[in-house]
Protein backbone atom coordinates (compact mmCIF):
# COMPACT_ATOMS: atom_id res chain seq x y z
CA UNK A 1 0.00 0.00 0.00
CA UNK A 2 1.17 3.38 -0.60
CA UNK A 3 1.39 6.38 1.47
CA UNK A 4 0.13 9.91 0.45
CA UNK A 5 1.43 13.17 1.86
CA UNK A 6 -0.93 15.76 2.42
CA UNK A 7 -0.12 19.28 3.62
CA UNK A 8 -2.39 20.46 6.12
CA UNK A 9 -1.66 23.62 8.18
CA UNK A 10 -2.95 27.28 8.27
CA UNK A 11 -1.13 27.61 4.83
CA UNK A 12 -2.82 24.99 2.97
CA UNK A 13 -6.32 24.45 4.09
CA UNK A 14 -8.58 23.94 0.85
CA UNK A 15 -9.17 20.61 -0.12
CA UNK A 16 -12.42 18.66 -1.60
CA UNK A 17 -13.14 16.31 1.13
CA UNK A 18 -14.06 14.22 -1.41
CA UNK A 19 -10.44 14.30 -3.04
CA UNK A 20 -8.96 12.56 -0.04
CA UNK A 21 -12.18 10.00 0.73
CA UNK A 22 -11.46 9.00 -3.18
CA UNK A 23 -7.49 9.03 -2.65
CA UNK A 24 -8.39 6.01 0.53
CA UNK A 25 -10.82 4.26 -1.45
CA UNK A 26 -8.18 3.84 -4.32
CA UNK A 27 -5.98 2.47 -1.77
CA UNK A 28 -3.94 5.03 -0.21
CA UNK A 29 -2.95 5.88 3.23
CA UNK A 30 -2.41 9.37 3.82
CA UNK A 31 -0.46 10.88 6.04
CA UNK A 32 -0.94 14.80 6.83
CA UNK A 33 2.37 17.16 7.51
CA UNK A 34 2.75 20.54 7.72
CA UNK A 35 4.72 22.88 5.39
CA UNK A 36 5.22 25.81 7.86
CA UNK A 37 6.12 23.64 11.39
CA UNK A 38 7.98 20.40 9.95
CA UNK A 39 11.44 19.97 9.18
CA UNK A 40 11.27 17.78 6.32
CA UNK A 41 8.48 16.28 4.17
CA UNK A 42 7.10 12.63 5.62
CA UNK A 43 8.28 9.13 3.97
CA UNK A 44 5.93 9.05 1.19
CA UNK A 45 4.96 8.08 -2.02
CA UNK A 46 2.87 10.94 -3.39
CA UNK A 47 2.30 14.35 -2.41
CA UNK A 48 -0.32 16.64 -2.15
CA UNK A 49 -0.06 20.30 -1.69
CA UNK A 50 -4.24 21.86 -2.03
CA UNK A 51 -5.03 25.40 -2.02
CA UNK A 52 -4.50 28.12 0.85
CA UNK A 53 -3.00 31.16 1.75
CA UNK A 54 1.28 30.49 1.17
CA UNK A 55 1.59 34.67 0.59
CA UNK A 56 -0.07 35.29 4.28
CA UNK A 57 2.70 32.92 5.57
CA UNK A 58 5.93 33.19 3.30
CA UNK A 59 8.22 34.58 5.45
CA UNK A 60 7.52 31.44 7.75
CA UNK A 61 6.79 29.21 4.79
CA UNK A 62 10.72 29.68 3.02
CA UNK A 63 12.71 30.56 6.11
CA UNK A 64 11.65 26.55 6.50
CA UNK A 65 14.62 25.68 4.87
CA UNK A 66 14.65 21.98 5.63
CA UNK A 67 11.26 21.78 4.08
CA UNK A 68 11.76 23.52 1.36
CA UNK A 69 14.92 21.56 0.25
CA UNK A 70 12.70 18.22 1.18
CA UNK A 71 9.82 19.11 -1.23
CA UNK A 72 12.08 20.53 -4.28
CA UNK A 73 14.45 17.53 -3.84
CA UNK A 74 11.19 15.14 -3.62
CA UNK A 75 9.54 16.76 -6.79
CA UNK A 76 12.59 17.09 -9.28
CA UNK A 77 13.40 13.61 -8.44
CA UNK A 78 9.62 12.32 -9.46
CA UNK A 79 7.73 12.09 -6.45
CA UNK A 80 3.87 12.05 -7.90
CA UNK A 81 2.96 15.23 -7.27
CA UNK A 82 -0.82 16.87 -7.08
CA UNK A 83 -0.37 20.74 -6.24
CA UNK A 84 -3.11 23.29 -6.71
CA UNK A 85 -3.75 26.78 -6.49
CA UNK A 86 -1.39 27.50 -3.41
CA UNK A 87 0.32 24.36 -3.83
CA UNK A 88 1.35 25.48 -7.15
CA UNK A 89 2.90 28.65 -5.76
CA UNK A 90 4.69 26.78 -2.91
CA UNK A 91 6.24 24.73 -5.78
CA UNK A 92 7.06 27.80 -7.54
CA UNK A 93 8.26 29.90 -4.32
CA UNK A 94 10.44 26.81 -3.36
CA UNK A 95 12.16 26.55 -6.43
CA UNK A 96 10.55 22.84 -7.50
CA UNK A 97 9.31 24.83 -10.94
CA UNK A 98 10.26 27.71 -12.44
CA UNK A 99 8.96 31.89 -12.09
CA UNK A 100 7.89 34.00 -9.41
CA UNK A 101 4.54 34.81 -7.77
CA UNK A 102 3.55 37.85 -7.34
CA UNK A 103 0.19 39.58 -6.09
CA UNK A 104 -2.50 40.97 -8.68
CA UNK A 105 -5.04 43.68 -8.08
CA UNK A 106 -8.04 41.20 -8.40
CA UNK A 107 -9.28 37.68 -8.59
CA UNK A 108 -7.71 36.25 -11.95
CA UNK A 109 -9.23 33.54 -13.92
CA UNK A 110 -12.10 33.13 -11.57
CA UNK A 111 -14.84 30.86 -12.16
CA UNK A 112 -15.51 27.72 -13.65
CA UNK A 113 -13.64 25.85 -16.71
CA UNK A 114 -12.82 22.90 -18.21
CA UNK A 115 -9.31 21.97 -18.74
CA UNK A 116 -8.38 19.71 -22.20
CA UNK A 117 -5.31 17.39 -22.21
CA UNK A 118 -3.53 16.87 -25.21
CA UNK A 119 -1.12 14.76 -23.78
CA UNK A 120 -1.15 11.62 -21.77
CA UNK A 121 -0.08 12.37 -18.03
CA UNK A 122 -0.23 11.06 -14.67
CA UNK A 123 -3.67 12.22 -13.99
CA UNK A 124 -5.35 12.69 -17.91
CA UNK A 125 -5.36 10.93 -20.77
CA UNK A 126 -5.22 12.60 -24.32
CA UNK A 127 -8.12 14.31 -25.24
CA UNK A 128 -9.91 14.35 -22.13
CA UNK A 129 -11.87 17.57 -20.96
CA UNK A 130 -11.78 17.80 -17.19
CA UNK A 131 -14.02 20.10 -15.06
CA UNK A 132 -12.19 22.20 -12.96
CA UNK A 133 -12.57 25.73 -10.75
CA UNK A 134 -9.98 28.61 -10.37
CA UNK A 135 -9.61 31.25 -7.36
CA UNK A 136 -6.92 33.16 -6.86
CA UNK A 137 -5.40 36.74 -6.26
CA UNK A 138 -1.69 36.03 -6.63
CA UNK A 139 -0.33 35.09 -10.47
CA UNK A 140 2.57 33.69 -11.67
CA UNK A 141 5.24 34.48 -14.28
CA UNK A 142 5.54 31.24 -15.72
CA UNK A 143 2.23 29.55 -15.04
CA UNK A 144 3.08 26.36 -17.21
CA UNK A 145 1.77 25.41 -20.76
CA UNK A 146 1.21 21.40 -20.69
CA UNK A 147 -2.62 21.97 -20.48
CA UNK A 148 -5.54 24.18 -22.27
CA UNK A 149 -8.01 26.22 -20.28
CA UNK A 150 -11.54 26.46 -22.29
CA UNK A 151 -14.41 28.86 -20.40
CA UNK A 152 -17.93 28.63 -21.70
CA UNK A 153 -17.43 32.46 -23.10
CA UNK A 154 -14.71 31.03 -25.40
CA UNK A 155 -11.65 32.37 -23.75
CA UNK A 156 -8.17 30.07 -23.69
CA UNK A 157 -5.44 29.78 -22.42
CA UNK A 158 -2.48 27.56 -22.02
CA UNK A 159 -1.35 26.60 -18.06
CA UNK A 160 -0.07 24.02 -16.05
CA UNK A 161 2.51 21.30 -15.64
CA UNK A 162 1.22 17.58 -16.26
CA UNK A 163 3.73 15.32 -16.72
CA UNK A 164 3.90 11.25 -15.62
CA UNK A 165 4.54 12.54 -12.24
CA UNK A 166 3.20 15.65 -11.60
CA UNK A 167 0.06 17.76 -11.63
CA UNK A 168 1.13 21.31 -10.39
CA UNK A 169 -1.54 24.44 -12.07
CA UNK A 170 -3.90 27.36 -10.01
CA UNK A 171 -7.20 25.23 -11.21
CA UNK A 172 -8.53 23.10 -8.46
CA UNK A 173 -9.53 19.30 -9.33
CA UNK A 174 -12.53 17.30 -7.93
CA UNK A 175 -11.61 13.61 -7.68
CA UNK A 176 -15.37 12.71 -7.21
CA UNK A 177 -16.49 13.51 -11.38
CA UNK A 178 -16.45 10.49 -14.03
CA UNK A 179 -12.92 10.54 -14.07
CA UNK A 180 -10.23 8.40 -12.28
CA UNK A 181 -8.35 11.02 -11.14
CA UNK A 182 -7.44 9.54 -7.72
CA UNK A 183 -6.73 6.18 -9.16
CA UNK A 184 -4.84 7.48 -11.53
CA UNK A 185 -2.72 9.67 -8.85
CA UNK A 186 -2.58 6.17 -6.33
CA UNK A 187 -1.43 4.15 -9.05
CA UNK A 188 1.63 6.00 -9.67
CA UNK A 189 1.84 6.44 -6.39
CA UNK A 190 2.57 2.84 -5.72
CA UNK A 191 4.56 2.60 -8.75
CA UNK A 192 6.66 5.10 -6.95
CA UNK A 193 7.08 2.56 -4.01
CA UNK A 194 7.50 -0.33 -5.65
CA UNK A 195 10.61 1.86 -7.79
CA UNK A 196 13.73 -0.23 -8.05
CA UNK A 197 16.19 1.79 -5.89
Amino acid sequence: MCTISVAYDEAFLFYYRDNLDAIREAGADIVYFSPLLDEALPVCDGLYIGGGYPELHEEVLLKNAGMCESIRTAVTAGLPTVAECGGFMYLVMTDALPGEVYPTDSAKRFGYLTIHAENDSMLFLQGEDIPAHEYHHWDCTDCGSDLLAKKADGRTWRFGYAGDTIYAGFPHLHFGGKLPLAERFVKASDAYNNREL
